[in-house]
């Protein structure tokens, strides 16, 4: 399935396929390491897991605002925008 923006098309499986990830990464975090003896800094596997946020935060924050700014009551509105995803 194709979920069709005015930016492009986005594939919902691989959305759904980094979400999970994205939240396993959280559920299984465990320090890292090199080598069993070097341990990463906090702030280096932080910003790593900001860099990896920053680019999956938006097609949530997308579908809330176009459902926040379409006029229409909420189920007619769920309906035109799930819609799209059939496309």
């Amino acid at each position: 399935m194709r979920v069709c923006t005015s930016v492009g098309c986005i594939d919902v499986e691989i959305f759904v396929l980094f979400q999970g990830i994205f939240v396993a990464m959280w559920v299984n975090f465990k320090v890292l390491t090199y080598n069993r003896t070097y341990h990463y800094p906090w702030w280096g596997q932080a910003l790593g897991m900001c860099l990896a946020f920053a680019s999956m935060i938006w097609i949530p924050i997308i579908f809330i605002y176009k459902l926040a700014s379409s006029s229409g009551t909420l189920s007619e509105v769920c309906f035109i925008l799930l819609d799209l995803i059939l496309i």
